[in-house]
């Protein structure tokens, strides 16, 4: 089964320098509404973020749907 690569979240979201604040308001600009404790939440595996939120997150960093799920 699938599992989403919270690691690698965690790893690009700091590759850009950006803070949990950062992505949460670049993920709002692009409709995305989503508080700093939801990414908190996913990048320590707490929380899965949902599938509609992950094409999104990909696009923003640049990468795949698919390497976002491993």
């Amino acid at each position: 089964m699938a599992e989403f690569n919270h690691k690698l979240l965690l790893k690009l979201r700091e590759d850009k320098g950006w803070s949990r604040r950062e992505l949460m308001l670049k993920l709002h600009d692009i409709g995305i509404s989503i508080s700093e404790s939801s990414i908190e939440n996913w990048e320590t595996d707490v929380s899965t973020p949902d599938i509609e939120k992950i094409v999104p997150l990909a696009k923003l960093f640049g990468t795949t749907a698919e390497a976002l799920i491993k």
